[in-house]
């Protein structure tokens, strides 16, 4: 029998958008501490591994013995993360595309949004992040495809075309779209406000990601989960936050990048910004404090379990980058997931989701 709920623990496996940072420090450290934390909880995992950051650093290896190690750093991490029986997935964030390399920085584009690139630009990032992956892995699993995507920054609109692509390359599981994301200034526009469906998988309009489709595609979406920070939880983000002020990465940076400043920032006004505190949010660890993460949680589990429905995936998004001086956060947070709702869910990898997915209950509109 089959659980009421299915939690996919999925990582963003990357450095910074800006490109700074090191493998060592924000990848590989970070995953230790994950795989050695799913071992001892009997948890598997999906890592959606950023392959152009990757590519970046073997093109100018050359260059730089340092991205050489780096690279090497990489290559035998994901191999680590399958040896230990997790999943391995696809994650691009664009703005690696056709980037330079000078005076020991990585020089990448201002376009953070995969959606927006001319088709040929966006087909050849996708075919070779597969590409890539496929022949690391495919020498210790036989079997192992690319099937899942998650989009660098959640950015998928316009989608007219980009699902296409997705879908032509084999993509059937895509991350992106939740309620709270939104991100809408002069560089990037991301706006899921009016998505249609934010708890269960959908079959999306291939025109509108935010809408359900009125018959089923090959593509299904994987709605990202929310919550809302109630005043105790924002107290505690508070009160962590001024007790963390500190650089998360404990090896040297590279140089001051003054180049490229993320398009997802905006100014906002006092008000704006008070209104977003209690707007809703997209769940993601780690959070500022460990009671926010718990408070998270115990909102979504409660929302689905008011559902009819059984077999309910819940899409837990992490960014192992920011784990360093958050270690004890996540720990705890990830025994108090897996011990609180051991009798009501069960922990699944996306390729493994993928297995069941006709038990799934995935939306369709009824619209006529």
């Amino acid at each position: 029998m089959l659980p009421k709920i299915i939690i996919v623990l999925q990582d963003d496996w990357e450095l910074m958008g800006d490109g700074t940072g090191n493998v060592a420090g924000l990848q590989y450290l970070p995953l230790v501490f994950l795989l050695k934390l799913a071992d001892n909880l009997n948890f598997k995992m999906t890592f959606n591994v950023e392959v152009l950051q990757q590519l970046a650093f073997k093109k100018f290896s050359h260059i730089d013995r340092n991205l050489l190690i780096q690279a090497n750093i990489w290559d035998n991490s994901v191999l680590l993360m399958k040896e230990k029986g997790h999943d391995v997935q696809l994650h691009l964030h664009p703005q690696w595309y056709q980037c330079k390399y000078e005076d020991d920085n990585f020089i990448l584009n201002n376009n953070w949004n995969i959606a927006t690139y001319e088709r040929p630009q966006r087909q050849s990032m996708i075919a070779s992040g597969i590409s890539y992956l496929e022949d690391l892995i495919t020498p210790i699993d036989p079997s192992y495809k690319v099937t899942c995507f998650k989009a660098g920054s959640w950015a998928l609109q316009p989608s007219e075309g980009i699902l296409e692509d997705l879908e032509s390359f084999g993509i059937i599981f895509v991350i992106g779209p939740g309620k709270g994301i939104k991100y809408v200034t002069n560089s990037i526009y991301i706006n899921y406000d009016e998505i249609e469906e934010a708890i269960f998988p959908y079959y999306p309009d291939y025109s509108d990601i935010n809408k359900i489709s009125n018959k089923e595609k090959y593509i299904i979406i994987l709605p990202l989960p929310f919550y809302k920070l109630s005043v105790l939880g924002l107290f505690g983000k508070t009160w962590e936050s001024l007790l963390r002020r500190t650089n998360y990465d404990i090896y040297p940076k590279q140089h001051k990048i003054t180049h490229i400043k993320s398009p997802m920032g905006s100014s906002k006004t006092i008000k704006q910004a008070y209104k977003e505190i209690f707007c809703f949010k997209t769940y993601s660890l780690p959070a500022s404090s460990l009671e926010e993460m718990k408070e998270g949680i115990d909102q979504i589990i409660s929302r689905v379990l008011d559902t009819d429905n059984e077999c309910i995936p819940i899409i837990i998004q992490t960014h192992t980058k920011a784990y360093p001086f958050h270690y004890d956060n996540v720990r705890l947070f990830m025994e108090y997931l897996v011990n609180k709702y051991c009798d009501i869910t069960k922990f699944s990898t996306l390729t493994e989701l993928l297995s069941i997915r006709d038990n799934l209950h995935v939306k369709i509109c009824n619209k006529k």
